[in-house]
Protein backbone atom coordinates (compact mmCIF):
# COMPACT_ATOMS: atom_id res chain seq x y z
CA UNK A 1 0.00 0.00 0.00
CA UNK A 2 1.32 3.16 -1.17
CA UNK A 3 0.95 6.68 0.78
CA UNK A 4 0.62 10.22 -0.75
CA UNK A 5 2.21 12.77 0.84
CA UNK A 6 1.87 16.65 0.57
CA UNK A 7 4.26 18.75 0.58
CA UNK A 8 3.27 22.28 2.20
CA UNK A 9 5.54 25.29 2.60
CA UNK A 10 5.80 26.61 5.82
CA UNK A 11 3.24 29.68 6.78
CA UNK A 12 0.71 28.35 3.89
CA UNK A 13 -2.63 27.70 5.49
CA UNK A 14 -3.85 24.51 4.02
CA UNK A 15 -8.09 24.34 3.69
CA UNK A 16 -9.20 20.71 3.29
CA UNK A 17 -13.01 21.44 3.67
CA UNK A 18 -15.87 24.00 3.95
CA UNK A 19 -18.98 24.27 5.12
CA UNK A 20 -22.22 24.92 3.84
CA UNK A 21 -22.45 28.75 1.91
CA UNK A 22 -23.73 31.06 3.61
CA UNK A 23 -25.21 33.97 2.64
CA UNK A 24 -24.67 37.03 5.48
CA UNK A 25 -27.07 39.63 4.50
CA UNK A 26 -29.07 42.76 5.92
CA UNK A 27 -30.65 46.20 5.61
CA UNK A 28 -27.16 47.03 4.34
CA UNK A 29 -27.09 44.93 1.21
CA UNK A 30 -28.86 47.31 -0.55
CA UNK A 31 -27.29 51.02 -0.11
CA UNK A 32 -27.41 53.46 -3.20
CA UNK A 33 -28.88 54.04 -6.34
CA UNK A 34 -30.94 50.37 -7.81
CA UNK A 35 -32.20 51.30 -11.46
CA UNK A 36 -34.76 48.68 -12.06
CA UNK A 37 -37.53 47.36 -15.00
CA UNK A 38 -41.00 45.90 -14.34
CA UNK A 39 -42.66 44.05 -16.25
CA UNK A 40 -46.18 42.19 -15.86
CA UNK A 41 -49.97 41.89 -15.96
CA UNK A 42 -52.77 43.24 -13.99
CA UNK A 43 -54.85 40.47 -14.07
CA UNK A 44 -58.37 41.38 -11.90
CA UNK A 45 -59.61 42.68 -8.53
CA UNK A 46 -60.29 40.86 -5.90
CA UNK A 47 -63.80 40.90 -4.41
CA UNK A 48 -64.47 41.02 -0.60
CA UNK A 49 -64.67 36.88 -0.14
CA UNK A 50 -60.80 37.32 -1.34
CA UNK A 51 -61.95 35.83 -5.22
CA UNK A 52 -60.45 37.18 -8.36
CA UNK A 53 -62.32 38.88 -10.75
CA UNK A 54 -60.41 38.22 -13.78
CA UNK A 55 -60.62 41.42 -16.28
CA UNK A 56 -60.57 39.91 -19.91
CA UNK A 57 -58.08 40.65 -21.05
CA UNK A 58 -55.55 41.01 -18.58
CA UNK A 59 -53.27 44.29 -18.58
CA UNK A 60 -49.97 45.10 -19.01
CA UNK A 61 -47.53 46.80 -17.08
CA UNK A 62 -44.28 47.90 -17.73
CA UNK A 63 -41.93 50.63 -15.87
CA UNK A 64 -38.75 51.62 -15.62
CA UNK A 65 -37.61 53.79 -12.60
CA UNK A 66 -35.10 53.86 -9.30
CA UNK A 67 -34.76 52.86 -6.06
CA UNK A 68 -32.78 54.99 -3.56
CA UNK A 69 -32.01 52.79 -0.71
CA UNK A 70 -30.28 54.59 2.64
CA UNK A 71 -28.83 51.04 3.66
CA UNK A 72 -30.66 50.92 7.10
CA UNK A 73 -34.28 49.89 5.67
CA UNK A 74 -35.96 52.58 3.97
CA UNK A 75 -35.97 54.15 0.49
CA UNK A 76 -37.61 56.53 -2.13
CA UNK A 77 -37.96 55.57 -5.88
CA UNK A 78 -39.22 57.38 -8.99
CA UNK A 79 -40.85 55.39 -12.06
CA UNK A 80 -42.25 56.03 -15.52
CA UNK A 81 -45.42 53.19 -15.83
CA UNK A 82 -47.06 52.07 -19.03
CA UNK A 83 -50.63 49.88 -18.41
CA UNK A 84 -52.05 48.53 -21.63
CA UNK A 85 -50.15 50.46 -23.96
CA UNK A 86 -50.72 54.11 -21.98
CA UNK A 87 -49.07 56.22 -19.84
CA UNK A 88 -50.47 55.88 -16.33
CA UNK A 89 -49.85 58.71 -14.57
CA UNK A 90 -53.06 61.10 -14.11
CA UNK A 91 -52.86 64.94 -13.71
CA UNK A 92 -52.72 65.01 -10.27
CA UNK A 93 -49.75 62.53 -10.11
CA UNK A 94 -46.65 64.21 -8.85
CA UNK A 95 -43.83 64.10 -11.41
CA UNK A 96 -40.26 65.10 -11.98
CA UNK A 97 -39.05 67.23 -15.04
CA UNK A 98 -38.38 64.15 -17.03
CA UNK A 99 -42.28 62.88 -16.28
CA UNK A 100 -41.60 60.17 -13.87
CA UNK A 101 -43.72 59.61 -11.00
CA UNK A 102 -41.91 61.21 -7.85
CA UNK A 103 -42.72 61.20 -3.78
CA UNK A 104 -42.71 57.74 -3.37
CA UNK A 105 -41.61 56.16 -0.19
CA UNK A 106 -41.18 52.97 2.08
CA UNK A 107 -39.30 50.54 3.83
CA UNK A 108 -37.34 47.37 3.81
CA UNK A 109 -35.98 44.54 5.72
CA UNK A 110 -33.23 42.11 3.98
CA UNK A 111 -32.75 39.04 6.40
CA UNK A 112 -29.34 37.10 6.42
CA UNK A 113 -29.84 34.82 3.94
CA UNK A 114 -30.04 37.15 1.19
CA UNK A 115 -34.12 36.94 0.98
CA UNK A 116 -36.34 39.88 2.54
CA UNK A 117 -39.72 42.47 2.16
CA UNK A 118 -40.41 45.85 0.59
CA UNK A 119 -42.95 47.71 1.19
CA UNK A 120 -43.98 50.56 -1.16
CA UNK A 121 -46.29 53.49 -0.40
CA UNK A 122 -46.46 54.80 -4.27
CA UNK A 123 -48.51 58.17 -4.13
CA UNK A 124 -51.37 56.11 -2.63
CA UNK A 125 -51.34 52.44 -4.03
CA UNK A 126 -49.78 50.16 -0.83
CA UNK A 127 -47.98 47.15 -2.32
CA UNK A 128 -45.74 44.61 -1.00
CA UNK A 129 -42.90 42.74 -2.65
CA UNK A 130 -40.87 39.59 -1.85
CA UNK A 131 -37.23 40.25 -2.53
CA UNK A 132 -33.95 38.37 -3.21
CA UNK A 133 -30.28 39.94 -3.30
CA UNK A 134 -27.88 38.43 -5.10
CA UNK A 135 -24.21 39.22 -6.24
CA UNK A 136 -23.53 40.45 -2.89
CA UNK A 137 -26.05 43.73 -3.18
CA UNK A 138 -25.27 44.42 -6.94
CA UNK A 139 -28.66 43.13 -8.09
CA UNK A 140 -31.96 42.32 -6.60
CA UNK A 141 -34.89 40.28 -8.17
CA UNK A 142 -38.39 41.45 -6.85
CA UNK A 143 -42.21 40.38 -7.17
CA UNK A 144 -45.16 41.78 -6.11
CA UNK A 145 -47.15 40.34 -3.44
CA UNK A 146 -50.07 42.22 -2.73
CA UNK A 147 -51.36 45.73 -4.28
CA UNK A 148 -53.71 47.97 -3.04
CA UNK A 149 -54.58 50.70 -4.88
CA UNK A 150 -56.80 53.58 -4.09
CA UNK A 151 -58.97 53.27 -7.15
CA UNK A 152 -59.32 51.21 -10.30
CA UNK A 153 -61.15 52.82 -13.23
CA UNK A 154 -64.19 50.03 -14.40
CA UNK A 155 -63.29 47.56 -12.24
CA UNK A 156 -64.91 44.17 -13.34
CA UNK A 157 -68.87 43.20 -12.50
CA UNK A 158 -68.75 41.95 -8.61
CA UNK A 159 -65.85 43.97 -7.42
CA UNK A 160 -66.14 47.56 -6.01
CA UNK A 161 -62.86 49.96 -5.94
CA UNK A 162 -64.91 53.30 -3.83
CA UNK A 163 -62.60 53.07 -0.86
CA UNK A 164 -59.94 50.85 -2.67
CA UNK A 165 -59.11 47.58 -3.98
CA UNK A 166 -56.69 45.15 -3.93
CA UNK A 167 -56.05 43.97 -7.43
CA UNK A 168 -54.17 40.51 -8.83
CA UNK A 169 -51.32 41.30 -10.09
CA UNK A 170 -48.43 38.97 -11.52
CA UNK A 171 -45.07 41.80 -11.87
CA UNK A 172 -41.57 41.13 -11.65
CA UNK A 173 -38.78 43.85 -10.73
CA UNK A 174 -35.03 43.74 -11.87
CA UNK A 175 -32.40 45.95 -9.61
CA UNK A 176 -29.17 46.60 -10.45
CA UNK A 177 -27.15 49.07 -8.40
CA UNK A 178 -25.82 51.46 -10.34
CA UNK A 179 -22.36 51.48 -9.64
CA UNK A 180 -20.97 54.26 -11.75
CA UNK A 181 -23.28 57.03 -10.07
CA UNK A 182 -21.02 59.95 -8.89
CA UNK A 183 -22.62 62.57 -6.09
Amino acid sequence: MSCLRAIVPAGVLLITGMGPGYAACDNTSLNGVYPFTTNGYTLGIYDSSGTVHYLTPPQPLSSVGQYTFDGQGNFTRVDYNVGNGVPVNGPSTPVNDAGFRTGQTGTYTIADDCTGTITLNANGAMIDLQVVVVDYGLSAFAIVKSEHVPGFANPPDGTSCASGCDEAVNILSELKKDVYRHH
